[in-house]
């Protein structure tokens, strides 16, 4: 679609279709990814670093012919990568020319094909983390490579992530994973486990990051709750970022991530 010219004619008219169809405010581009893959089957390409530019450059252009037209702002934003491999096969200093917000997604960085536990998406790196992963050093990596900061939001997960048959070092933080597990569990679910039916809620201080340990299943999960929520705003507020962002809206359905966001960013400086 990216690769030519007419491929990305016919997808910015079908944004501009869909935006004005259903009223929208504007496209969010997730693609995943330029010119790398974790996935099979899937075509990339080293001119996809161009073509990404491109892409943005002439959806940004139409936008803004068609607000004129329309009477409103429009948005163009992009759901990034938020690691070093990402940066490397894409040129964010242009691309970010044309965007409203770079969304970095700051999770799914323990997943279900891990050797070790970690945390979803920890604010800080912890010395003890083989992948030394962190929001801190993704917004310092995207910095340097040109993104302006007012544009970079934070991504965060509503959602964690569950081992089971994890012995209790550290209360299952960092350990080997022995079965196989790492599926999803949205925070409403994880909600109820607080400290009760055996999950002990513990605290992160350096990732600034919660976790469940439940000795006597050996499950161990990782989330993010209010608390950790907070904490993240407060960094966005501090760095002078753009805000934050999330997936999904439905993992919480009782807002009380989405509350505790709205709440960090009312309070005054």
């Amino acid at each position: 679609m990216a690769i030519t010219a007419e491929g990305r004619k016919r997808f910015v008219d079908s944004a501009v279709a869909m935006v004005e169809k259903y009223s929208l405010d504007g496209i969010d581009v997730d693609w995943e990814y330029p010119g790398y893959t974790h996935a099979t089957n899937t075509t990339v390409r080293a001119e996809d670093k161009e073509t990404y530019t491109l892409l943005l450059k002439e959806l940004r252009l139409r936008f803004n012919r068609e607000q004129k037209r329309l009477g409103r702002p429009l948005v163009t934003s992009s759901a990034t990568g938020a690691t070093q491999i990402w940066l490397d096969h894409t040129d964010m200093r242009s691309a970010s020319r044309w965007l409203s917000s770079v969304n970095m997604m700051c999770y799914d960085w323990y997943n279900a094909v891990e050797k070790n536990t970690g945390h979803d998406s920890p604010l800080y790196s912890s010395a003890a983390d083989p992948k030394q992963i962190s929001i801190d050093s993704a917004v310092k990596m995207n910095l340097a490579a040109g993104v302006p900061r007012r544009k970079l939001i934070v991504g965060v997960p509503f959602y964690g992530r569950k081992w089971t048959g994890v012995e209790s070092t550290n209360h299952g933080l960092w350990q080997p994973i022995i079965a196989p597990g790492g599926a999803d569990i949205i925070y409403r679910d994880v909600a109820p486990l607080v400290n009760t039916q055996g999950y002990v809620r513990y605290w992160d201080a350096t990732a600034e990051a919660p976790y469940l340990y439940n000795a006597e299943t050996k499950t161990f999960i990782t989330y993010n709750d209010a608390e950790a929520e907070a904490s993240r705003t407060a960094y966005v507020r501090k760095m002078g970022l753009g805000g934050v962002m999330f997936w999904q809206y439905g993992g919480d359905s009782g807002n009380v991530l989405l509350d505790a966001i709205v709440t960090g960013f009312a309070k005054r400086r």
